[in-house]
Order: structure tokens, then C-alpha cells, then sequence
């Protein structure tokens, strides 16, 4: 288990491919292509400033 900096309560289990890993389980994206296409309009990349 792992606990993240500055995010109180919040941890994130990894757990291994075992004898009780269901096989059938399949991750599903939440971030689809429509999604991310409005994420990115609405949070323009950083500017940087050249040396």
C-alpha cells in the first residue's frame, strides 16, 4: 500500500496476479477520446519561457 504526499486518507493498493485474481476482470478507460478532447481545450498545455 502506498499513501500519496498531501492527499489526506487517499492509497492505492497494488495487488499481484495470484491464485484469487479473477482473469475474466477487465480494466475500463473512464477517459475516452471526446473526454480528453475537452480536458485539453479547457487546460491549454504550459507556455515555458525559451532560455
Amino acid at each position: 500500500m502506498m499513501l500519496f504526499r498531501g492527499r489526506k486518507n487517499q492509497w492505492l493498493l497494488i495487488k499481484k496476479n495470484d491464485d484469487y485474481a479473477d482473469k475474466t476482470w477487465k480494466i475500463e478507460l473512464a477517459l475516452t477520446k471526446e473526454k480528453r478532447h475537452r480536458l485539453k481545450l479547457k487546460t491549454p498545455p504550459c507556455k515555458t519561457k525559451n532560455p
